[in-house]
């Protein structure tokens, strides 16, 4: 039980950390689509603002998808939604 414990708190701990990074990732890119929409055009950034948070958004997501994975790899290799959606798809 207390095996189980620690990999749920060592899985939420890189789930967060994960979350926290996929944000950073997700403003850091808004940020660089921004800067270089700001230099086409001298209000390339206004015009482009919701192209460039959209792409940041998705950005954020796909990192973020991850978390899940994290979370449950502190519990089990076993556990992984990824790895159990892959079982339940893939005739063996």
């Amino acid at each position: 039980m207390a095996k189980t414990k620690a990999g749920f708190g060592r899985g939420a701990s890189n789930a967060s950390q994960r979350l926290a990074r996929a944000v950073e990732l997700g403003f850091d890119n808004w940020r660089r689509e921004r800067d270089r929409s700001a230099e086409d055009r001298r209000d390339g950034a206004l015009k482009n603002a919701l192209k460039n948070g959209v792409f940041a958004v998705g950005t954020t997501i796909k990192e973020a998808s991850w978390a899940s994975s994290d979370f449950f790899r502190g519990l089990g290799r076993k556990r992984d939604p990824r790895r159990m959606l892959l079982r339940a798809l893939l005739p063996k």
